[in-house]
């Protein structure tokens, strides 16, 4: 019968059918459902100890139906469905071994008995395992899917019966009997070796070894022999042949396989019950049962006793008679399912395998393993136990080979191998070599955690290493959003590393199983979704953090968490002995190309015949001196903000704006520059952001490691991460004919105006010694030159480029400006700290950015030998919307929040001391404990009177 192309109604075919294989080309399928078209078929799978031609059944459908037929009718039900391993949780293999030792003895027992000793018998053992799904549908289609793929590239015929709550799909190698007309085939399948290598000479050679091995021939043969015995002694057969044995590969696994063939006598033609009578006298043969026959199947039924998994149909003939045609496998190599009342999958894996005199029980025990795991990859299931710990160290490992050496950890119970896993590694290295040295550190909410993270990837040396900060499922992944978003406009190679449910869960409404994957994507060069299994590659990593970009790894876990946890003992945690980190390289640098150096000598050009100025933003050390040689060489006024390392420096004293940028900002307005080169970070000044109007005449060239230029217009030329500086170097030596020494008029009169603009400032200080400006001033001369300052959003940074002094040249200068947020300051600032090793830190913010992050002060308790001063400048929330919205119709109070807080009770929490000072003469001679929270309180008539004056 030719196959037909069929689209069948697939779901209803899964509630409950089956299905054959009855060639390459050809497979029948059925079902008790209605179905229109299709005929009635008669299927038989009886139990293995119950054979009776009684439990035959009469599917109400029947059709036949080509691979790709079928192939084509599932992908179009189930659009866009990607092949997945399903994961299962094993239970332990041992019990299971002692059965099949039992069951070995006794057979060894019968074989060298005086009286009625048997040459073969086949005994079997079931692995059991557990897995779920939220859809049974979905879950059943993807192992049909599997077990189709894996029937085109092996002789071995997919079968599989199966309804709403339980059944089976299998690959069996071993044809029953096919009767077609008046012609019987069947064969004699027993012998089996492994396959080790996939090469040629590698089949080939373990070929050799099966026909040449002695007691798998013997086990063959008795094979052989019944089947020959038993079809001699049925009246309908005519003739017999025995074809030759052969060695056949069936996947992963070498079979002997001798074809048999009879004729049979035309009356069977007319009779059904003729067949499936032949049918039932060849069950079962030696290949499943034993040598020489016994009806009663005795010795068996006692393996079967002190089994605890039941053999049910395994082994037991799959046919289907559809006209005159039967097509029959023996039902091996499969493994069966049944849902629970509690929804979980109960999933078994039967093999047997023949013993004879001169078996091994260590040999036949990898022969059931072999058979076993072949299955499995065949139908997508996974095959070893599941080891979430495990796979958490294999994954941490290839972080750290990629350079991850810091993990900040905010532990859940869905994380809970990650967790351990960090744990039990940090431990592992105490006292290691730096390379293979971790460190973790704990946190209880994931938002401070992300920042505090942010702050030791930036502070961890050059290049910047990156920082993952780990953290459980649901909305704990949330909250690493804004430091995502700030690691990404920052450069900083940050990694959420995320627990999570699994993937069959999205999507259900359960509890912590929000769609994770890709949640950071707009914020991530690399976002990957991994399951149990699934490898993380360290080239991938290193690809990605090599952008100084975040990036995002999902890890999807089934329950239970910690069912490895007796292999906390195993090599894989040493990492001091095992660690492959690899050597640092460095990469070929990129030329300048020839558009950049036209466009940079265009700027110079610009600059030359209109004026120009520099604003430089955040600079690494190791780009400083690269800028300040620009500066110098072409000798430009330049806006130097604190974040660069460069304000203050006495090279600059002639060329650098102090009074802040109020007059570049008129200049730019005016049109009286024609250029301005931007350097590093984003700035801060609003300067750069005005620059943004269409109607500016003046042009800008941006230069940074980062990929953003921070406007919607001008030239931005990125230096890129690994070759930063030498690019850097390269195009800021172009020779450039209209490069002139002393700058232009209009530059001349912008350095004279903001010496003016600077005296005058000073004679304001002195009028309003109490305003919050000058509170910045007098702070920046009592911080002693050696320590690290971190200064927050919005004001805080602000007033401090503006006003800080310059007469104490301070490089360690740390701010978020990135995305310009409140969030996360004080736990960035901490874990700029904690990376760079400092040995005081300045963190000074606004009483809103203070409120932002009250948990940051969590992370103190890691700086134990670095003094903290916390300082909040608390003007009662929200100050700086009265000069942004100022003009707002409402006015700019709706905007300022304003409150009546103060934080003394906040230091006491976290154990600091508290000083208040509303006094600029005060401050200047306080006796600060090492860890103190200091509130400044300025007056604010005195700050609206410095706005009035200044402007």
């Amino acid at each position: 019968m030719a196959p037909v192309s069929y689209d069948f109604p697939v779901r209803e075919w899964l509630n409950n059918g089956w299905i054959l294989a009855v060639s390459d080309e050809l497979f029948w399928i059925g079902g008790l459902g209605q179905l229109r078209t299709g005929t009635a078929a008669e299927v038989w799978t009886p139990d293995f100890f119950d054979s009776s031609l009684d439990n035959r059944e009469l599917s109400n459908w029947s059709l036949q139906i080509s691979p790709a037929a079928l192939e084509r009718a599932i992908e179009y039900e189930f659009k866009n469905q990607t092949l997945a391993t399903g994961l299962v949780a094993w239970k332990t293999d041992e019990i299971a071994k002692v059965h099949f030792r039992q069951a070995f003895e006794l057979i060894q027992s019968r074989i060298d008995e005086n009286q009625q000793p048997i040459k073969k018998a086949v005994p079997w053992v079931f692995r059991e395992g557990q897995t779920a799904t939220s859809d049974k549908t979905e879950w059943l289609i993807q192992r049909i899917r599997f077990g189709l793929r894996a029937a085109r590239c092996s002789p071995a015929r997919l079968y599989g019966r199966w309804d709403l709550n339980k059944g089976y799909l299998g690959l069996s190698p071993e044809d029953f009997v096919v009767v077609d007309g008046d012609i019987l085939r069947t064969m004699a399948v027993a012998g089996t070796k492994a396959l080790i290598g996939e090469s040629a000479a590698e089949v080939e050679a373990s070929s050799n070894k099966l026909r040449s091995d002695v007691k798998e021939q013997a086990e063959h043969q008795y094979v052989v022999d019944d089947l020959e015995t038993v079809l001699k002694t049925q009246t309908i057969v005519k003739t017999l042949a025995v074809g030759s044995t052969e060695v056949r590969r069936f996947r992963r696994l070498l079979h002997l396989v001798t074809p048999i063939s009879a004729q049979l006598s035309s009356s069977i033609l007319s009779s059904s019950d003729a067949i499936w009578r032949l049918v039932e006298a060849l069950h079962p043969t030696p290949a499943l049962g034993t040598a020489p026959r016994d009806s009663s199947l005795s010795l068996l039924r006692r393996i079967e006793s002190f089994q605890n998994v039941a053999r049910k149909g395994f082994g037991a003939p799959f046919a289907v008679k559809m006209g005159s045609r039967l097509e029959s496998v023996v039902a091996i190599r499969q493994f069966r399912w049944e849902i629970s009342e509690s929804d979980a999958i109960k999933i078994e894996v039967g093999s047997g395998c023949g013993i004879v005199k001169g078996s091994q029980f260590e040999n036949e025990w990898q022969e059931l393993s072999s058979k076993r795991s072949a299955v499995l990859q065949a139908f997508g299931l996974s095959a070893e136990s599941r080891k979430p710990l495990g796979w958490s160290v294999e994954i941490i490992r290839s972080l750290i080979e990629a350079g991850v050496r810091r993990f900040v950890v905010c532990a859940g119970a869905r994380n809970a191998p990650l967790v351990v896993a960090l744990e039990t590694m940090a431990k592992s290295t105490t006292g290691s070599e730096p390379s293979a040295k971790i460190e973790v550190n704990s946190f209880f909410e994931e938002r401070s955690a992300a920042f505090f993270a942010l702050g030791l990837a930036r502070a961890s040396g050059l290049p910047v290493a990156p920082v993952a900060v780990v953290t459980t499922s649901g909305t704990a992944v949330t909250e690493l959003q804004s430091a995502m978003a700030e690691a990404d406009f920052s450069g900083v190679p940050l990694i959420a590393l995320t627990a999570d449910r699994p993937k069959r869960l999205r999507s259900t409404g359960a509890p912590q199983s929000i769609d994770q994957n890709g949640i950071f994507a707009r914020f991530s060069e690399v976002s990957l979704d991994l399951e149990e299994g699934e490898a993380l590659s360290p080239a991938v990593i290193a690809a990605s953090l090599s952008q100084r970009r975040p990036m995002h790894i999902n890890l999807c876990f089934e329950e239970p968490l910690l069912i490895d946890r007796d292999s906390l003992n195993g090599p894989m945690w040493n990492l001091s002995a095992n660690l492959n980190v690899p050597s640092a390289t460095q990469g070929n640098v990129a030329a300048i190309s020839a558009s950049e150096e036209v466009e940079f000598k265009a700027a110079l050009k610009r600059r030359t015949l209109g004026g120009g100025a520099a604003i430089v933003g955040s600079l690494d050390i190791d780009e400083r001196e690269e800028v300040a040689k620009f500066i110098l060489r072409h000798q430009i006024p330049c806006l130097l903000e604190a974040t660069s390392g460069l304000r203050g420096d006495n090279r600059f004293s002639l060329l650098e704006l102090k009074a802040g940028d109020r007059d570049l900002q008129k200049w730019i307005q005016t049109s009286r520059l024609s250029q301005v080169f931007r350097f590093g970070g984003v700035p801060t000044t609003r300067v750069w952001r005005d620059l943004d109007d269409p109607s500016t005449s003046t042009q800008t060239y941006s230069v940074s490691k980062l990929r953003f230029s921070g406007l919607g217009r001008g030239q931005h030329f990125t230096a890129g991460s690994m070759n930063w500086i030498p690019r850097l170097r390269a195009l800021l030596n172009i020779d450039n004919s209209f490069s002139v020494a002393n700058g232009t008029e209009s530059e001349a009169q912008l350095l004279l105006q903001d010496q003016a603009s600077d005296s005058q400032l000073e004679k304001v200080f002195k009028l309003v010694p109490q305003s919050e400006p000058n509170f910045v001033r007098v702070l920046s001369e009592v911080i002693p030159k050696t320590a690290s300052v971190y200064v927050g959003n919005s004001l805080p940074i602000r007033w401090w480029d503006w006003v800080a002094s310059r007469n104490r040249s301070m490089k360690s200068i740390y701010a978020n400006r990135g995305v310009n947020g409140i969030d996360g300051q004080i736990s960035t600032a901490l874990g700029i700290a904690a990376g760079s090793g400092c040995s005081e830190l300045w963190i000074v913010v606004g009483d809103l950015t203070a409120l932002y992050d009250l948990s940051g002060l969590w992370a103190a308790k890691l700086l134990s030998g670095t003094k903290l001063r916390i300082v909040v400048i608390n003007n009662s929330g929200g100050q700086i919307f009265r000069q942004v919205l100022k003009s707002a119709p409402c006015g700019s109070t709706p905007f300022e929040n304003p409150h009546s807080l103060k934080f003394k009770n906040w230091a006491a929490m976290w154990g600091f001391s508290y000083e208040h000072c509303s006094d600029t003469a005060r401050l200047g001679h306080l006796s600060l404990p090492d860890r103190v929270v200091l509130e400044l309180e300025p007056d604010p008539v005195a700050t609206e009177e410095f706005w009035r004056t200044i402007e």
